[in-house]
């Protein structure tokens, strides 16, 4: 067999090996490549300290600011740049509400994260994101342990009320930073009634959701996020006000109040906090004027104006995020957000402060949220699409270009994407606010999601991720039409609790440990006509109820007032006393009104009530009343109302007035309520009360006297009775009609009724009804005599017909024979009809006898009146 040689350098392979010589360079270019990428991701080594005040710890006291500092090294050289999650390393995972803070890897290789950690035992770890140089890796867990402050801790007393004036429920909330529960009372003091105490309740533990609210005052507050600005462990608030066209800096106390910082001006339409140039402080990006301007912090809450982007359409700055792996923080932005079809555009970090444009891809109007929803390290984009009800999903590549994913249906326009591991599993989920609902979908791992349903039917246009009751697992925070907190059981499934405290009205929601307290606080923009600034809610994790029922605040004088409530605790071995701010609550009045039942009042009439008004304590002192008159319908003239007369009371009596209800002719008929009113002496609360009472229409009613009728023939008559009510007065016109007939009946009873007199007043007026019936006729017999004749005659007739008539005179002897036996046959005939003569029917029979009913009409235009009288014909 010949082979077809190919010459390679001075070598010559025959042909059919060329295959496989290009199968073994290509192997070997695949695993020269593989183990170049092999060899850029070098192992890494991350190590964590934990110091405060400048040394290692492992106990502090509350209040104390930590500084945790990772160090990422790579074969004993620094990493850098980078990114480190700092963690609680007793969860699970390192997501969410279990990251403390993230910090940029700095160019000595490390990564610092100062806070206050709440009282307890802590457990942390440091978690290297890694790059496309260097791989990711964890530090050890280092402990830590926060111990209250010598001496009894302070508390914080709230009160709430609920219930009506005079009688109320109140409630107090006792709440505390020493990781354990108040326990104890609570009495609450009526503090303008001598001190006197209203009732004292058992502090029991608090279930749910707990803040305790303060504002600071700004004009027309728009955008809110969180940082420590200035380096000292305390998280401070950064907010565009003055309707977007300034940046105010609030420093943190860390106590939940803030100070004024640096403020500066600029048209705002989205920021970003991050650490853009690596110097471990904290920068601001923001994206004004269709550019995007990046501030380099001074570390001491200050910043300084930095790059600038090249010009966009319609800017709006989204998020921040290494999404090239290079370890640099990117910017991802929106141009055109104002068009139907915007754009995304990746501004590529250089780690110094400065980017570079990067890729671009269309998107669908709507929010965008960024995460790794796929598990491969790099982030990805959840995008919501607000005309296909909708999110959908881009994978990242991990070289700043997205890959288009899955569509996963939302049933309702998205309004806001929060990212976070709501079933505890390590994969990526969902909350979509929707339509006045938030929709959890359960991520896969694999960047599809699965529907968990809805977590609540909440009205709200925002959520935020938290942990607001301090039990490490994730909850949201919803505001829009309201405010609600919704508390994860940690499966996906979530039960609202209504906030106590209005967190905004405009959808800007900040979330961070406001107080240091370990717990989840926000913090929300308010705009709205009543009041205007930034509303700071601190969450309670450790908190008690005590509430007492049926309340009863009387009045201590005639006038009713606002008296001022509080909750006072005592304290407990834990916890120093505390007392409530004070609460305003109007007391019962110290009188009431009574006012006895109006009747049915005709127009044109009048009526009278007895109003009565009586002490609820021993009062001396003039009550002023007044009455009008309220109704729901389109009328006309309605009623008048007067008290002539006040009444003074002395001591415990009560005293009485009269009220007057009058109407005109022209009054509409229906539902009216008098309203009585009074006035204390010098003035106070009013005290009401309401009558119902009806205005009926002018009408009047007819009555009779039944008729006995002895017999057929006779007739009889009934007195018909027109009684006027309600003021009625004019002309009735009567008429009647036999309405009721027995079965069989002849002639029939006729009927007539006079005109009566007409009615000017109260006095009813009457009439006559006249019956009349039919007598009887005399009874007709049959004569005998001409009964014989007729029939007798008849019958010689028709034998004289039947025989024929004789014309010869030889047949006379016929003849006469024959008259003579017709002679006999009509006496016969005769004699039968006298045996058998009876009377006929009479010709006519008259009224039948038995009950008749006649209907009397009375007419008086549209008024109508009926009367049925009963005639007996015997």
């Amino acid at each position: 067999m010949h082979f077809q040689r190919k010459s390679i350098g001075d070598r010559e392979f025959p042909v059919s090996l060329r295959s496989s010589v290009c199968f073994v360079t290509a192997a070997c270019l695949a695993m020269c490549v593989g183990l170049q990428q092999a060899w850029a991701a070098a192992p890494t080594t991350t190590a964590l300290a934990v110091t405060s005040a400048g040394g290692v710890v492992t106990t502090v006291t509350s209040g104390s600011v930590v500084t945790l500092t990772a160090t990422v090294t790579a074969g004993g050289t620094a990493v850098t740049p980078g990114q480190v999650n700092f963690c609680d390393a007793a969860a699970k995972y390192c997501t969410d509400i279990h990251i403390l803070g993230t910090a940029q890897l700095t160019g000595a290789g490390t990564a610092t994260l100062r806070f206050r950690p709440g009282i307890g035992s802590h457990s942390y770890k440091a978690v290297f994101a890694g790059t496309n140089n260097a791989a990711a890796s964890a530090s050890a867990a280092a402990a830590l342990t926060v111990t209250a402050i010598a001496g009894i801790q302070p508390s914080t007393t709230s009160i709430a009320f609920s219930g009506s004036q005079g009688t109320y429920t109140l409630t107090a909330n006792v709440s505390g930073n020493a990781g354990v529960v108040p326990t104890g009372s609570v009495p609450f003091v009526d503090t303008s009634n001598a001190n006197a105490v209203l009732g004292t309740a058992p502090l029991t533990p608090g279930t749910g959701a707990l803040f305790l609210s303060s504002s600071i005052f700004f004009e027309q507050p728009r955008q809110l996020v969180t940082g420590d600005f200035n380096g000292d462990g305390i998280v401070d608030l950064l907010a565009t006000v003055n309707g977007g066209n300034s940046v105010q800096i609030l420093l943190g106390y860390g106590d939940g109040t803030f100070r004024d910082g640096e403020s500066f001006s600029a048209q705002l339409n989205g920021i970003v906090v991050g650490d853009f140039n690596g110097d471990g402080k904290l920068d601001l990006a923001m994206a004004s004027s269709g550019t995007v301007t990046i501030f380099p912090g001074n570390g001491d809450g200050t910043f300084t104006g930095g790059y600038q982007s090249p010009p966009m359409q319609s800017l709006a700055l989204v998020a921040a995020g290494d999404f090239n792996g290079d370890g640099n923080q990117d910017l991802l932005v929106e141009s055109g957000s104002s068009n139907p079809n915007p754009t995304l555009a990746v501004l590529l970090g250089n780690g110094d402060g400065t980017f570079k444009m990067g890729a671009t891809m269309p998107t669908a109007p709507g929010p965008v949220a960024v995460g790794d929803f796929n598990g491969d390290g790099k982030l990805d984009l959840a995008v919501g699409n607000q005309q296909g009800d909708s999110v959908s999903i881009l994978l990242g590549n991990g070289d700043e270009t997205f890959t288009v994913g899955a569509t996963v249906p939302t049933g309702a326009t998205a309004g806001v994407i929060a990212v976070a591991d709501f079933n505890a599993d390590g994969k990526t989920d969902l909350a979509v606010a929707a339509n006045g609902t938030v929709t959890i979908l359960l991520g896969n791992g694999d960047g599809t999601f699965t529907t968990a349903g809805p977590a609540t039917g909440y009205s709200g246009t925002t959520v935020v991720v938290g942990d607001f009751n301090g039990d490490g697992i994730v909850d949201l925070g919803v505001a829009g039409k309201g405010d609600c907190v919704l508390l994860g059981n940690g499966d996906g499934i979530f039960t609202a609790v209504i906030s106590n405290q209005e967190v905004t009205d405009n959808g800007s929601i900040a979330v961070a440990d406001f107080n240091g307290d370990g717990a989840s606080d926000m913090a929300g923009a308010i705009l709205n006509e009543d009041d205007e600034g930034i509303s700071v809610l601190l969450s309670q994790p450790k908190f008690a109820t005590a509430t007492v029922n049926n309340v009863t605040l009387l009045a201590t004088g005639i006038n009713a007032s606002f008296q001022e409530i509080d909750a006072s605790y005592a304290g407990d071995a834990t916890y120093s006393g505390s007392v409530s701010p004070l609460l305003e609550l109007l007391s019962q009045t110290a009188f009431t009104i009574g006012a006895t039942t109006l009747p049915p009042i005709g127009v044109g009439a009048s009526a009278t009530s007895t109003v009565t008004v009586t002490p609820a304590i021993n009062l001396t002192g003039l009550v002023t009343l007044n009455c009008s008159i309220s109704f729901q319908f389109m009328g006309i003239s309605p009623p008048t109302c007067s008290i002539p007369q006040s009444v003074m009371l002395s001591g415990t009596a009560a005293a009485s007035a009269t009220a007057t209800v009058s109407t005109l002719p022209a009054t509409t008929p229906g539902a009216y309520q008098m309203i009585v009113q009074g006035t204390p002496d010098g003035g106070g609360i009013v005290v009401t009360s309401a009558t119902s009472f009806t205005v009926v229409a002018p009408s009047f009613a007819l009555s009779n006297t039944a008729i006995p009728i002895a017999a057929p023939g006779a007739s009889g008559t009934s007195t018909v009775t027109i009684t006027p009510s309600n003021g009625f007065t004019g002309t009735v016109v009567l008429t009647c009609a036999v309405t009721g007939i027995p079965v069989g009946a002849t002639d029939v009873p006729t009927c007539s009724v006079t005109a009566p007199a007409a009615i000017s007043g109260t006095t009813p007026v009457t009439a006559t009804l006249t019956i009349g019936t039919t007598a009887m006729s005399s009874a007709a017999v049959h004569d005998p005599l001409r009964r014989t004749l007729s029939v007798g005659g008849g019958v010689v007739m028709a034998a004289l017909f039947f025989f024929g008539m004789p014309v010869r005179r030889r047949r006379l002897k016929t003849l006469l024979g024959l008259l003579l036996f017709a002679a006999v046959a009509g006496a016969g005939i005769g004699c039968s009809s006298v045996a058998n003569n009876t009377p006929t029917t009479p010709a006519n029979p008259g009224t039948t006898p038995g009950t008749y009913t006649v209907t009397v009409t009375g007419t008086s235009g549209a008024t109508t009146a009926n009367t049925a009288v009963s005639v007996t014909v015997n």
